[in-house]
């Protein structure tokens, strides 16, 4: 992250990222592997809804506690920022449950 070249072609990948930590830096992957998920169980699961429920709410559940633990952002304002966004999925998932009993097989 230090040569001039790399950053302009890649520094937007990593901003208001803690660049000095490795840690920190996992957050673009598992971002990656949170979408992944997400398409891999629609399209390879799509007739059980309850798997890609777990799968959907064990994902936010890593990378709630993911940047509560870790804190990859430069800036406390984007730290909060990315706890709210991540809180906010959490809990609308979660919410959401009870109205998808009937998809999930049970009533």
């Amino acid at each position: 992250m230090e040569d001039k070249d790399f950053n302009d072609r890649f520094g937007s990948i990593y901003l208001n990222l803690k660049t000095n930590s490795m840690v920190a830096l996992w957050q673009t992957i598992l971002y990656f592997l949170r979408r992944l998920g997400y398409a891999l169980s629609i399209v390879l699961l799509p007739s059980y809804p309850g798997l890609q429920y777990i799968i959907f709410m064990t994902s936010s559940a890593i990378l709630l506690s993911y940047q509560c633990r870790v804190m990859p952002m430069d800036e406390i304002s984007s730290q909060r920022l990315e706890i709210f966004n991540e809180a906010t999925i959490f809990t609308v998932g979660a919410l959401l449950a009870p109205y998808s009993a009937s998809q999930f097989g049970t009533e």
